[in-house]
């Protein structure tokens, strides 16, 4: 896989990360009373006895889902709402703990309120309240463990998720190693850094069983090469258990960008900087729009005139530095080569190198992207710069220290190298729009899901921050087909470093059949595998990110996806990302729960249930059982007419709006489903109940009905 075309490879072999130390956390102690077995091992349908309780106590059947390792529940969904238990006078906390407590004998624990910690509770959009525990033993956090208790709008149970670990009661809380050692047991694999904090912990992920570590932060450089790494060390052995680096790169293999030699395109962005200080400042911003919800924002890309601010006022300078005004961060981008913040004396004219240099127009894509970025993310979730707390969004442009095509974020910071064209090479720096969501993104994972980047949570990892990549961009710039694809405009022929709809076409799998190092744990993950695929198998959740919004017939398994529309996939990604998974979250759990998301966000199940079937991560059983979805196989390849041309290996099995005036259309994939075209791009869909059709014309002001 050396030639592979990567875009986000880490250079550290990465490991766990806890947002929380619980410094001073109290809670009960763990008591000597045997702890009741998990539901894991006995045979049959494990979730069944637990599912038949809740029928019996709800009066609504359950789906009941077993984490295959720990052996207790990951997943408990009534089929129907259950009575509301989120009542007046009642804390979402604590109905969510006596829910847990009736049930926790399935958990492997007597004490399942003293385990749970509190960490957040929130109430989205839609009106769903998200009571989020992490777990703890004694006084000890259990890293990446916990539930979530997701309740309706009417108060009812809507579902629950995540992963505990059982009978921790028995397992000694007394390290035959010091802190000290273990900083010293971190060092010798990171040589060069130094050590920051140090929590000891639980770890119930890594191993056959749970065990006593350290997570040691490390700071630094190895060699050339900037390091910031949590590190988990066993704290009885000083073996290392993981390191996960918060170091969070896009790749290449190998000027705004493109109003530079070889593309001239022009390309001209308004946008708002402030005064140096000491300067009398002039009329800020020159076009596009002031921001969103009191924000001051960035103004349109492309709109206006020449790159910086209106009225140039009176002496001094201006500096590349937005500050915003509700609660908000300040964007700033300073240069590598000066180490500041980077200045001018002319607001239309910024960070100008000589001609044979690499790097011009980074400086200003980097800073107008990062802001529609952080627009995008206060705009559609409430959620302020990667950490939810405002904090300064730093860019640093010509940092060729990991390479010159490159960008990465490193836990605080994001940045780029100057790109390869001066050597003979065809990459720019890669500060085009996707690639700077796609790094911030890798920050807001960090203090959401805090996906380990390794094996198949890496891979989610990845995933996720392509996936809100594509949104961004197809927020600000809708196009279905360009907008699934990943940094299409880093290279000067326009070859995209990523397809989500076909991953094949750039040395991905698109099924869990072609997983790469499928099954290996984190001992086995490393950088010549790519810590275990995780920029290799990210072409399978993207895949099925892909069907789920856009629709079609599977590459590999010709399994039909009826169409859910951007906004089913926009809600279902945020929905993952800030509710559901934990950092642990492997390919199955994160599908099933995703799934069961949608059913209570009260979007269609089927394109969200179909695309996981789709790519292999779910079975077609299991959608149909429980959620009553069946998923359709289409034609082999080269046998049938798909609506797109002959089905040949590399054809585009999509609807499409290309050429299509406003409308609603039939699905030229489904019987019983419809599509929706707006400007060209395929905005949503409708769908029939199955197995009526969809009938009626097939043209704009179509109203579709079901036959």
């Amino acid at each position: 896989m050396a030639s592979v075309l990567r875009i986000g490879k880490r250079q550290w072999l990465l490991a766990f990360v806890s947002g929380l130390a619980f410094a001073g956390l109290v809670v009960a102690g763990c008591s000597d009373d045997p702890t009741p077995a998990p539901l894991g091992g006995t045979g049959g349908d494990p979730g069944a006895a637990l599912a038949a309780k809740l029928e019996a106590d709800t009066g609504k059947p359950w789906i009941v889902d077993v984490d295959p390792q720990l052996g207790t529940p990951d997943m408990l969904e009534p089929k129907d709402d259950p009575a509301p238990v989120l009542t007046p006078g009642t804390t979402p906390e604590a109905a969510a703990l006596a829910f847990l407590e009736r049930y926790q004998a399935s958990f492997g624990t007597s004490q399942i309120r003293a385990e749970l910690h509190a960490v957040e509770t929130d109430v989205d959009e839609d009106g769903l309240t998200h009571v989020r525990f992490e777990q703890v033993s004694g006084s000890l956090p259990v890293f990446g463990e916990g539930l979530t208790v997701h309740f309706t709008k009417s108060g009812a149970i809507a579902f629950v998720n995540g992963r505990f670990a059982p009978n921790l009661a028995q397992l000694s809380k007394v390290p035959a190693r010091t802190a000290d050692v273990a900083r010293k047991d971190a060092l010798a694999n990171l040589p060069g850094g130094s050590t920051k904090d140090v929590i000891l912990g639980i770890d119930a992920a890594f191993g056959k069983a749970p065990r006593l570590v350290y997570r040691v932060r490390v700071e630094g450089s190895t060699g050339k090469k900037p390091v910031v790494a949590d590190v988990l060390v066993d704290a009885q052995t000083g073996a290392i258990v993981l390191q996960d680096s918060r170091i969070h790169t896009e790749r290449a293999s190998g000027r705004g960008v493109r109003g530079y030699a070889p593309f001239n395109e022009g390309d001209t962005k308004s946008f708002e900087v402030e005064r140096a200080t000491g300067s009398v400042a002039g009329d800020a911003g020159v076009g596009g729009d002031a921001g969103v919800g009191g924000d001051a924002g960035v103004g349109d890309a492309g709109v206006g005139g020449d790159a910086g601010v209106g009225d140039a006022g009176a002496g001094g300078g201006y500096m590349m530095k937005l500050p915003r005004t509700n609660q908000a961060s300040v964007v700033e981008v300073s240069s590598q080569l000066t180490g500041s913040i980077i200045t001018t004396s002319n607001p239309d004219a910024w960070d100008v190198l000589p001609t044979n240099q690499d790097g011009n127009g980074a400086a200003v894509d980097a800073y107008v992207h990062m802001n529609q970025v952080d627009l995008f993310y206060r705009r559609s979730f409430r959620w302020r710069s990667y950490d939810n707390k405002g904090s300064n969004l730093r860019i640093f442009v010509h940092d060729n220290s990991a390479g010159a095509v490159n960008a990465f974020w490193n836990g605080s910071e994001l940045r780029f190298g100057d790109g390869n064209l001066q050597s003979g090479g065809k990459y720019v720096p890669l500060t085009n729009l996707d690639v700077v969501a796609h790094e911030l993104t890798h920050g807001v994972t960090d203090y959401t899901s805090k996906l380990v980047y390794g094996g198949e949570s890496g891979a989610l990892n990845e995933s996720a921050s392509d996936v809100f990549a594509c949104i961004v961009e197809h927020e600000l710039h809708a196009n279905a087909q360009r907008n699934l694809l990943l940094g299409e405009e880093s290279s000067i022929d326009g070859e995209p470093l990523r397809d989500m709809a076909h991953p094949q076409k750039h040395d991905q799998p698109d099924h869990v059949d072609a997983q790469f190092m499928k099954g290996v744990g984190s001992t086995g993950w490393n950088n010549d595998n790519d810590q275990g695929g995780v920029h290799i198998n990210s072409g399978i959740p993207n895949n099925a990110f892909a069907l789920m919004v856009e629709g079609g017939q599977h590459d590999t398994s010709r399994v039909k996806v009826n169409i859910g529309g951007w906004d089913l996939g926009k809600r279902l990604a945020w929905f993952a990302q800030r509710y559901n998974d934990r950092s642990n979250t492997q390919f199955y759990a994160h599908a099933r729960w995703q799934i069961a998301a949608a059913k209570k966000v009260g979007v269609m199940v089927e394109p969200a249930a179909c695309a996981w079937v789709a790519v292999g991560v779910i079975k077609a059983d299991y959608v149909k059982r429980n959620y009553n979805v069946t998923c359709e196989v289409g034609c082999e390849a080269g046998t049938c007419d798909a609506g797109a041309g002959d089905a040949s290996p590399d054809a585009d099995f999509r609807d499409s709006c290309v050429g299509r005036a406003d409308g609603v259309y039939c699905s030229q994939l489904r019987d019983f489903s419809a599509i929706v075209c707006k400007g060209g791009s395929l905005v949503s869909g409708q769908q029939c109940p199955s197995p009526q059709k969809c009938i009626g014309p097939n043209g704009p002001g179509t109203t579709i009905q079901c036959k």
